[in-house]
């Protein structure tokens, strides 16, 4: 395996023994130092620079929403201009506006300014130290692996009967001896730092504390003076009148876009038969039997019809079945009249008919078959 890039190999076969350390421990074969009390502020450290990091990203995300809405409120202001022309009443309060959006963004630059002279900077200088202390308490979890090993390295070579190991156990002593003085140092001095650094977060936070709500009442209270500014180009104007604003289009039920659209020899829209066949079939039928006689009865799968009679249109399956099936015109193929057709296909109706093969036609809806009676 090589080594890492910028390792040199005493440093590698070092990390070697250390993974070998660690993984004896775990499987109980090693013996580890364990601080509780370093531990314990281990713990602690860790919650408070969590804390510490998340209140700094919480601060920038407010002074980024702060900035949107300044962005916004310049677009909004761009926008309402937009609908007035010089001839409103309300079109000084548009130009109004305008100022009023540009000293808010004014505001809100020196809003940052502040934040980043007076919290942004020393807050970042004091979670420094945090963390200065995590990247010692890795040296420190080093130092105490190391330890370890070279105690337990000693401890195997005074136990063996070999001479040359024995005389190398006073090597792996020395080492264990320095290893330990060098943990201990870092270990005494991160069980003084810690607690010292966690109780410092209160005189060093009230500064930044007071900074962040003086900026935050100084941009609030002149954004409101600034807007005030604006009240007086509306003493007139209803602010409940918007909602009893009558429409000034065409209403529904008289606009052209609900009418039908009926073209000669087409059929209508499937909307407008499905929705209006029943009144338009009852017309049709009633002018159908002022020309011809016919009679029809009502089956279950729609109406059917014989009818007989003079004129050009039969009343009696043509206009019967007209109602109940489909716009269709049929004829009596048993009396040498022309097949059935429709308009849909489905309105044609099977007609039994006189010698004149009379055709019918009529709105109705889907599914219905009509007879056509003779003329």
């Amino acid at each position: 395996m090589a080594a890492k890039k910028g390792v040199g190999w005493d440093g590698f076969k070092t990390g070697v023994f250390r993974t070998k350390q660690k993984a004896m421990v775990k499987l109980g074969k090693a013996e580890e130092t364990i601080d509780v009390q370093f531990n314990a502020e281990k713990v602690r450290f860790e919650e408070q620079r969590k804390k510490l990091k998340s209140l700094m990203k919480a601060t920038t995300s407010y002074q980024k929403s702060i900035r949107e809405m300044s962005n916004y409120h310049a677009k909004m202001t761009q926008l309402i201009h937009d609908l007035y022309d010089q001839t409103c009443p309300l079109w000084n309060a548009c130009i109004a506006q305008e100022k009023v959006s540009n000293d808010i963004d004014n505001l809100r630059n020196d809003l940052e300014e502040l934040w980043f002279d007076d919290y942004f900077t020393p807050f970042s200088e004091h979670l420094m130290q945090y963390k200065i202390l995590k990247e010692r308490i890795v040296e420190r979890e080093r130092r105490r692996v190391d330890m370890d090993r070279y105690r337990g390295d000693t401890r195997k070579l005074l136990q063996s009967s070999d001479m040359a190991k024995q005389q190398k156990a006073q090597v792996a002593r020395d080492k264990a001896e320095a290893m330990t003085k060098a943990y201990q140092a870092m270990n005494n001095e991160l069980l003084h730092d810690i607690p010292v650094l966690m109780e410092d977060r209160f005189g060093f936070f009230d500064p930044l504390f007071a900074t962040l709500v003086d900026g935050q009442v100084a941009y609030f209270e002149k954004c409101a003076l600034a807007f005030r500014n604006l009240t007086p180009y509306f003493e007139g104007v209803d602010r409940k009148a918007c909602h009893a604003w009558p429409r000034c289009i065409t209403e529904s039920e008289e606009s052209a876009y609900t009418q039908g659209i009926y073209i000669p020899g087409h059929a209508p829209p499937k909307e407008i038969v499905e929705k209006d066949y029943r009144t338009v079939a009852s017309v049709e039928m009633e002018s159908v039997s002022q020309n011809s006689r016919g009679a029809g009865f009502v089956s279950g799968e729609g109406v059917e019809a014989d009818g007989y009679g003079g004129g050009d249109y039969s009343a009696g399956g043509a206009a019967a079945g007209g109602a109940a099936a489909g716009y269709g015109m049929a004829s009596g193929p048993q009396y040498g009249g022309p097949p059935a057709q429709g308009y849909p296909p489905q309105g044609a109706g099977v007609g039994r008919g006189g010698p004149g093969g009379a055709r019918g036609s009529l709105p109705v809806p889907p599914g219905g078959r009509g007879g056509g009676g003779g003329g």
